[in-house]
């Protein structure tokens, strides 16, 4: 049994969620349009300098995934990509660039009237239970209703299953009632 979850979550390319590879540091925020055309990070997406993930592996097995970006005040969820011109290493205890949406960083930042210029930040990929929900903390409109959306749908799915199964029971006291 046990060898069929890891497959399982193996395919799904999710057996490292439990494992998060976490990068700490001070960063300090880049807008969204610092980036030259042909690195474009979207609203909901952040973007980290390629070289702190420590292998090309990691970089590709980790992009386009949800990632959780917390710092003393609150965690956000974003999805991560990377860029070749931001400055930071894993092993330098200087600051490292991060792009972020305004949004995020006045969220991370408690919502206070000064905002801070570098932040303390965690990052660290999304647990399997938080990306289901990650959606609904989404800046774009359109994707926390997609979330919502989706997410009733499965609830009134499973309820529908629930009833069939309950209602297609002889002893069920619903199905005397005609």
């Amino acid at each position: 049994m046990d060898i069929f979850i890891v497959n399982f979550l193996y395919a799904l390319n999710i057996k490292n969620m439990g494992k998060p590879n976490d990068i700490f540091g001070t960063f300090v925020r880049k807008p969204l349009g610092a980036l030259d055309e042909k690195t474009p990070v979207p609203i909901g997406w952040f973007a980290l300098p390629f070289n702190l993930m420590k292998t090309k592996e990691d970089r590709r097995k980790n992009h386009g995934k949800w990632f959780t970006i917390e710092s003393k005040n609150k965690k956000i969820y974003r999805v991560l990509r990377f860029a070749p011109h931001l400055h930071g290493t894993v092993n330098n205890k200087e600051q490292k660039d991060i792009v972020l949406d305004w949004v995020g960083w006045i969220d991370l930042c408690g919502r206070d009237e000064e905002v801070d210029i570098s932040l303390d930040l965690k990052i660290s990929k999304t647990r399997i239970w938080e990306v289901l929900f990650a959606g609904l903390m989404h800046p774009e409109p359109s994707y926390r209703l997609s979330t919502l959306l989706a997410l009733l749908s499965v609830i009134l799915g499973l309820l529908s299953l629930f009833l069939a199964i309950f209602l297609s029971q002889p002893s069920s006291p619903l199905t005397c009632i005609h």
